[in-house]
């Protein structure tokens, strides 16, 4: 499709559109077939296109044309177009009726007569006086009373100027003033919050830039949360595992057992330190204790005596006469129990 028959297509369905539009706001329906009748008037006041049509005050159609039916303008042809289907008698009339409003709308008066109106036939229409009088009597006492209640009112604002005194008017002012500065000082507040926002402005959008790179770092390092997210699963995986293994041991069992090992241990401390025990009265005795180490030193000599003099205690004709020299009575310095002396 080219270029050109585009644009034709949208010519002409805009074309079309605005049509449909025209005639829509006018109240016109172009997909229905027009029911159109016609009535003339010399004079026809403020009636415009689209103005109601009404019988017996139902709206029954709208007012679709005004033409002038000659160059002198001696009738002005209407065009009705209906929207109900209603039977108009031949003897019928038109005629333009005019509300308080100025508001203008053609009024169909049925009548019977020999047979009624076909489509595209011309309605007779009449400004006879007498129906304008009607209206006028109508209008008459609805005037009067309109009338009488603005009589009324203008007592009542001349009762109530008499009320108001003038410490009520310095009041009434006063309270205007106050409204006026409260309308001032709202309209400061919102110039300096309108400057406050702008002022924050830069820091909102520099907030709203951090947030959505934050985001997107999140967004790049998705993969490596999964992973860290897929360890800590497994870590706490192991935990549970272990958690089940120490239930297996029967720990309680277990713990149990060292606090009965505990228990004897500090017993048998308790007999340790206890001085009438054997062990006690070794840890605790000290007499024993000297008697001990001396015993230890002695067999220390003993033994450094042995080394140096062994013909004294072990006689062979081998190595000679015995040895009758004078025993060791300290033990030797570099002996290996000289730590034991005293």
């Amino acid at each position: 499709m080219s270029n050109q028959l585009k644009v034709g297509i949208l010519v002409i369905a805009t074309l079309l559109l605005a049509i449909f539009g025209y005639n829509f706001i006018k109240g016109q329906d172009i997909f229905k077939k027009s029911k159109l009748y016609y009535t003339k008037f010399k004079e026809i006041g403020d009636l415009t296109v689209s103005s109601p049509v009404k019988i017996k005050g139902l709206v029954v159609g709208t007012v679709a044309s005004i033409s002038e039916s000659g160059p002198n303008l001696d009738e002005i042809v209407i065009g009705l177009e209906m929207k109900k289907n209603i039977n108009i008698g031949k003897n019928s009339l038109a005629f333009v009726n005019t509300s308080i409003l100025g508001v203008s709308t053609i009024e169909i008066k049925l009548a019977n007569g020999n047979g009624f109106y076909t489509l595209g036939d011309t309605i007779l229409s009449s400004s006879d006086p007498k129906i304008l009088e009607d209206l006028q009597k109508k209008l008459n006492p609805i005037i009067a009373k309109v009338d009488n209640s603005l009589g009324h009112l203008d007592t009542l604002m001349v009762n109530a100027n008499s009320v108001i005194t003038n410490n009520l008017k310095a009041n009434l002012e006063a309270s205007l003033q106050n409204v006026t500065r409260l309308t001032n000082q709202l309209t400061t507040t919102a110039k300096n919050l309108e400057s406050l926002i702008n002022a924050q402005t830069g820091t909102i959008t520099a907030s709203i830039t951090n947030l959505k790179t934050f985001s997107g770092n999140l967004n790049n390092n998705n993969p490596n949360l999964n992973t860290i997210v897929a360890n800590l699963k497994t870590t706490t995986d192991n935990f549970k595992e272990i958690s089940t293994n120490v239930k297996n041991l029967k720990l309680d069992a277990t713990l149990a057992k060292v606090n009965t090992a505990i228990d004897e241990l500090g017993l048998t401390l308790k007999n340790v330190n206890n001085p009438n025990g054997s062990v006690g009265k070794l840890l605790n005795d000290k007499l024993l204790y000297d008697r001990v180490n001396n015993t230890i030193r002695s067999v220390n000599v003993l033994m450094d005596d042995f080394k140096v003099n062994p013909k004294r205690y072990v006689h062979l004709s081998v190595f000679g006469k015995k040895n009758k020299g004078a025993a060791l009575t300290t033990p030797l310095i570099n002996a290996d129990s000289s730590l034991l002396k005293k």
